[in-house]
């Protein structure tokens, strides 16, 4: 700081002491104009101290140090932060739905998370590590009701493949599971379109 100053005052030397001698005569100036009403005296004050800087502004204007001045660009985080603050954040999202679940509120738990997810930037991601960590909760219960909203979002956005996935791995965890029922037609014949005639049968049976 005090290099900077150095540097101001040697470059702007020819013509800066003007601006102390005004602060001088401003300051005298104002110390005279107590004697003035009030109003009178507080509007020259503020004159004089906007004439001061504007003065001390024109000074050093033409010596273009202002040129000098630079902000550094900010720095942008990692990818390893980035990835952090969002696990931090799923993680408070999934906490807070628990806290509805455990109560038997799991409708509430599951509208929490699910707003959450979808207004998320990488909303597939959201939805598939919701369901991953649901998983690993003690009762599975919760996570096949979830699984039911998260094979759901994925045929409607056309996620066929990738659901029918999710849902031969929820039957593995339970063979009465089953799509909700407005989706049921969509995943029979998403998986007969893929092949997946047994699937669509036992779909169909059930």
């Amino acid at each position: 700081m005090a290099n900077a100053l150095g540097r101001l005052l040697r470059r702007c030397a020819a013509t800066f002491w003007i601006a102390p001698v005004f602060l001088v005569l401003s300051a005298w100036l104002s110390l005279q104009a107590q004697a003035l009403p009030m109003m009178l005296a507080i509007l020259l004050q503020m004159f004089l101290s906007f004439a001061f800087f504007s003065l001390t502004g024109s000074l050093i204007e033409p010596f273009g140090l202002m040129a000098d001045v630079s902000i550094p660009d900010a720095l942008q985080a990692g990818e390893d932060e980035i990835a952090a603050v969002l696990e931090k954040e799923r993680t408070a999202v999934l906490n807070h739905a628990y806290g509805f679940i455990s109560r038997g509120n799991r409708a509430g738990g599951f509208k929490h998370v699910t707003r959450w997810a979808a207004a998320s930037p990488d909303s597939a991601a959201s939805w598939r590590w919701f369901f991953e960590r649901m998983l690993a909760w003690e009762n599975q219960e919760h996570a096949l009701f979830f699984a039911q909203l998260y094979i759901h979002d994925m045929l409607q956005h056309g996620e066929n493949i990738p659901a029918l996935k999710v849902l031969m791995r929820c039957r593995l965890l339970s063979e009465r599971f089953r799509p909700l029922s407005e989706d049921l037609r969509t995943v029979i014949l998403a998986a007969e379109t893929s092949g997946n005639t047994e699937l669509a049968a036992v779909l169909k049976r059930n």
